[in-house]
């Protein structure tokens, strides 16, 4: 792997998860926009240890629920919690109906309000509610696709949604960014979805990528674009509903 391979695969690591990395110091602007290119990669990473601690918990506990609960703590621990926080600062923002400036405001703001913790909250509990009525081979595969699917999808985000700012990582990694490795990526992923969970893999993906698209359309009209904040925002609702949709189907049951 070359220096800026290298480096922008840490870069994509560090931006995603809190996985531990080595201190690159500060990435350059040409490596965080490279570090696109790993973002399914990183996607994979997360999916298989998410699959593994679900797999391994169910042999050592076998309890879907408490698996379940275990599954989305790993999965809020190695993010570092970094998308829970966007959900949370984008429910402040969008749904405090306030100017677009004004909710760009409340989203930089540390403190989290009501509209934040019910939606994180709903957040965590629909996933768990949803994973812990799969069998532990399907819930091992819907954290896998949703895991692989989400950060493919933020990568047609970044093409196709413009930055509510000027300035910010969200800012940086979405400048010129092609369309060609998030379709790429996304087409994977819905291999995958077919070669595991078949037609409904698909149907669950479809909708998620439906109501993500939604939630895009929002953010543009709300607040004249996406933020790092709603990217992350994103990534949890692809991962939630794609599972809600494999649940509540009995696709992966």
């Amino acid at each position: 792997m070359g220096r800026l391979a290298y480096r922008s695969f840490v870069t994509a690591l560090q931006f995603l998860t809190r996985i531990p990395t080595p201190d690159i110091g500060a990435p350059t602007p040409e490596e965080v926009q490279h570090s696109r290119s790993f973002y399914p990669l990183v996607g994979v990473m997360i999916g298989v240890l998410l699959a593994g601690v679900s797999l391994i918990s169910h042999v050592l506990i076998a309890q879907t629920l408490m698996d379940a609960v275990i599954v989305v703590a790993a999965d809020a621990w190695w993010t570092g919690g970094l998308h829970l926080d966007g959900l949370m600062d984008s429910a402040d923002g969008l749904l405090s109906y306030r100017s677009r400036e004004r909710m760009l405001e409340i989203m930089r703001d540390s403190r989290v309000g009501a509209m934040g913790v019910l939606a994180v909250m709903f957040t965590i509990l629909l996933r768990v509610a949803a994973l812990s009525s799969l069998t532990p081979v399907a819930m091992a595969e819907a954290v896998f696709l949703g895991a692989l699917y989400a950060r493919s999808l933020l990568l047609l985000l970044l093409r196709f949604t413009g930055s509510a700012r000027t300035a910010g990582r969200g800012h940086e990694v979405a400048q010129g960014i092609s369309a060609q490795g998030g379709i790429i990526a996304t087409v994977c992923s819905l291999a995958v979805a077919y070669w595991v969970f078949g037609g409904g893999g698909l149907i669950a993906c479809a909708v998620a990528g439906l109501c993500v698209s939604y939630f895009a359309t929002v953010c543009k009209r709300r607040l004249g674009g996406m933020t790092g904040d709603t990217y992350g925002a994103s990534i949890e609702l692809t991962q939630l509903i794609t599972t809600l949709v494999l649940a509540a189907r009995g696709i992966a049951g």
